[in-house]
């Protein structure tokens, strides 16, 4: 018996321990939270960093980087891309857009980690409907839209009224 109440007793020390050791350390990452809003819950994705640069590259010898620029870019993912471009790109300001709630948390991170002056808040938008429902953006307001890795993994629709929605919201 003397055994089993020892055991017993050490399982209780032991947890807790372990439970006062768990409220430190929610404490310290609520602080953290706090002081980096940042910090863990930016999203990386391996092929955005593969292919930020070719992209930008085609971007320098396409865009007049001489006046204000507005871009929409639609299906930002982690937020990876509209970071490098509008910090290489300052006369662009630049609109993320996700329809996937976890994206746009990542493009939130990602804007409150780097702080850039050109990319507004994030917008939710469903590429399937019609430019009306796109986050309030107006027709004829946009001097690029900018659309990276959906075409190959969305449905036929989605790319069918985004064409159509194109020619409604970029400037004439």
């Amino acid at each position: 018996m003397k055994c089993k109440t020892h055991t017993f007793v050490g399982v209780f020390e032991w947890g807790t321990a372990l439970l006062g050791q768990l409220k430190w350390l929610h404490k310290v990452s609520r602080i953290t939270r706090r002081l980096y809003p940042g910090l863990g819950t930016m999203l990386s994705a391996a092929a955005a960093e593969r292919n930020k640069d070719p992209i930008l590259s085609v971007l320098r010898d396409i865009v007049n980087t001489e006046r204000p620029l507005q871009a929409l870019e639609i299906s930002s993912g982690t937020g990876q891309h509209v970071i490098h471009f509008a910090q290489a790109l300052r006369n662009i300001t630049w609109q993320p857009s996700e329809y996937d709630r976890q994206s746009l948390a990542s493009i939130e991170a990602y804007r409150a980690h780097y702080q850039l002056h050109n990319v507004k808040p994030a917008i939710h938008l469903d590429a399937s409907q019609p430019h009306q429902y796109w986050g309030g953006i107006q027709p004829e307001s946009l001097d690029l839209v900018l659309n990276i890795n959906m075409i190959h993994i969305s449905p036929l629709s989605c790319t069918e009224v985004r064409l159509l929605n194109y020619f409604s919201i970029m400037c004439p």
